[in-house]
């Protein structure tokens, strides 16, 4: 589908006056086109729970002028304590030092400043159908107080009415066919004077199995709270009120002092909020002239901490997307998807881990948390644990500049965990697969790529290979060097440790191998030799969010045979491998344990005997002299 509206007179319908709504405007303003802006409530929301913006989102933040108009609420002094209903406490998990903390409304505020001053903006009205022809979107537009429906037409609408977006039940279907309920419930509210018995400057946290309510403090403000509780009924949650619900999810057992006000400022307060906590997962986030940004597309949910980050890089991809491809919206639609959805899985695939953070399901799961944190107050073991964080790295990724941030105008190290495709390219010459393999290197130091690790492999006719080249990008932890696995072919996908392994011909450095890495190894070795056809020399690189159509473009005109491989299922693939060889290992190892014990029972027994036998003769020689 084609767009030949390529003048300064392209209007864009954007639903929602949120993070991602105004985001989008701003940037498509400057490229030229009008949007016109709607909101379903009667005035700009202000206030609005705690968020904090990382790097990914300052990034964008910068260059749509706002990030000067975003101060941190953050105390780095601020304690953070966990505490129970008993009023006993002790260092708690502090862990949001990343990024800048805020109120929703500060970056609302800050986006609405920076609109257009001639931005065509509408309260208390919400659209009620949506009709596409090859020119243009139809849309109706209802105003809620006095029921008048308008149709105007528009060259492009974008939804960024949230997880219950009405643009995408209209464009693409009900919301029961993309919501992902986790089956939580999620309370907000500010605090509207300080809590008796506690500094105004601590953080709070109160963590039960399946329940846990976070206190937030700022600087300059009585703070927030977020409360998070399992259920097995979403629906019956929503059938009494918030209040109701909450003193039920947290039992009936005394509050103790600090859930107490916490429970009773909720029910007092005129702002408060009451959700459950659902993810949106679609395959598409565009139909035609309509396209989803922010939670309508892809809802991370609170657990991520990144909704408004990527809200705002998410919106500017856009834009840039459509820069690039004015007259085709559909090419635009679909660079921008290929180039940010790989991000935003690796997000919601986080969020679900970092959820055990805020609300253990279990009382394992509680206990397991508490073992964790207490182990982060351990300096060596933190840097242990910090490394093995992949969340951090998402927070810190620049999706449209493609890279890392900088500091004094170098990109930081890059030590991706999140593999999203394998790419390989074949050739006939060995010097052209290296020259792909410098090519590769240049794309990923631009920021076109990113580049976890790669190897130019040269295979025989009859099947065996040898390693030509490799590369890694990766900044290792302690006890292995980047690019120091000596005959890595290519680093096999990050694990639970967030560790790229390399080839079973290499050894760690400082670090031990035992069977199981060992097999692993050979597996994932195996996996990858297996894309290259015999006969010919070929560039395998690990490819971090995504694939990119510039790369493959030069790696033709080396004339190589590009193909791609979804990292997924090939990290499917190596584990059920892996799990064949460790169950017969571990078959092996139980019959050698029993012939081990068996002989060392023969043994046993052949002392025993010898020991027996000695103590009645000595019995016996014993009575004699009596």
């Amino acid at each position: 589908m084609n767009n030949q509206t390529t003048t300064d007179d392209r209007q864009v319908l954007i639903v929602g006056l949120g993070i991602a709504g105004m985001a989008s405007a701003i940037h498509l303003h400057k490229l030229g086109w009008q949007p016109v802006i709607i909101e379903r409530a009667s005035a700009r929301r202000t206030g609005g729970h705690s968020l904090w913006l990382f790097e990914a989102g300052e990034a964008t933040a910068k260059r749509l002028g706002i990030l000067d108009n975003l101060t941190d609420r953050t105390d780095p002094n601020s304690p953070t304590y966990e505490i129970n209903r008993e009023d006993e406490r002790r260092k708690g998990f502090n862990g949001f030092q990343q990024g800048r903390k805020l109120l929703r409304g500060d970056i609302e505020q800050a986006l609405f400043e920076q609109l257009p001053p001639n931005v065509d903006i509408r309260f208390a009205t919400t659209p009620t159908s949506i009709a596409q022809d090859a020119n243009s979107a139809t849309v109706t537009l209802k105003h809620l107080p006095t029921n008048v429906e308008t149709t105007e037409r528009f060259d492009l609408v974008l939804g960024a009415d949230g997880v219950r977006s009405t643009v995408r039940k209209l464009a693409f279907g009900p919301h029961e066919d993309y919501l992902e309920p986790l089956n939580y419930m999620i309370a907000t509210v500010r605090l509207s004077k300080p809590l008796e018995g506690y500094r105004e400057d601590e953080g709070l946290i109160l963590v039960e199995a399946g329940r846990s309510v976070w206190v937030f403090a700022y600087t300059d403000d009585n703070g927030t709270v977020l409360f998070s509780y399992k259920t097995n009924d979403v629906r019956e949650e929503f059938s009494r009120k918030p209040i109701e619900s909450l003193r039920r999810a947290f039992g009936e057992q005394p509050t103790g002092s600090l859930l107490g006000q916490l429970l009773d400022q909720y029910e007092a307060a005129d702002d408060a909020s009451f959700a459950s906590v659902d993810q949106v997962k679609m395959d598409r986030w565009h139909n035609g002239r309509v396209a989803l940004v922010g939670d309508a597309a892809w809802c991370l949910t609170l657990y991520s901490g990144m909704g408004a980050s990527t809200a705002l890089s998410g919106s500017e991809l856009l834009g840039d997307m459509l820069e690039i491809y004015p007259d085709d919206l559909e090419q635009a639609f679909n660079n921008w998807e290929e180039r940010l959805r790989p991000f935003v899985e690796a997000v919601q695939r986080d969020a679900l881990t970092d959820r055990v953070i805020f609300t253990p399901e279990s009382e394992v799961q509680r206990v397991l948390r508490a073992t964790v944190f207490s182990l982060i107050s351990l300096p060596a073991l933190a840097r242990v644990i910090e490394g093995m964080n992949s969340s951090k790295e998402l927070k810190s990724f620049d999706i449209v500049a493609r890279s890392m941030p900088t500091q004094g105008g170098i990109t930081k190290p890059v030590r991706i965990t999140n593999v999203d495709t394998v790419l390989v390219a074949e050739f006939d010459h060995d010097p052209r697969a290296t020259q792909a393999l410098s090519v590769l290197k240049q794309a990923a130091a631009n920021g076109q790529v990113v580049l976890a690790r790669a190897g130019v492999v040269k295979r025989s006719a009859q099947g065996e290979w040898q390693l030509l080249d490799q590369y890694s990008a990766i900044d290792e932890r302690s006890g292995t060097k980047a690019g120091g696995l000596v005959g890595t072919l290519l680093g096999a996908l990050a694990g639970p440790l967030g560790t790229l392994i390399g080839g079973a011909t290499g050894a760690f450095i400082g670090a031990a191998r035992d069977k199981a890495e060992v097999a692993y190894d050979e597996t994932v070795k195996d996996q990858l030799v297996e894309l290259v056809q015999p006969g010919t020399t070929a560039l395998i690189a690990g490819i971090g969010f995504g694939a990119n159509d510039v790369v493959d473009g030069e790696m033709r005109q080396l004339g190589g045979v590009v193909k791609h491989f979804a990292a997924n299922t090939l990290k499917a693939a190596i584990d059920a491998q892996v799990e064949v060889k460790r169950v017969a290992d571990r078959a092996e190892r139980q019959q050698q344990a029993q012939a081990w014990f068996g002989n060392q029972r023969q043994q046993f027994d052949e002392v025993w005997n010898e020991v027996r036998q000695k103590v009645q003769a000595a019995i016996a020689e014993s009575r004699g002299k009596l």
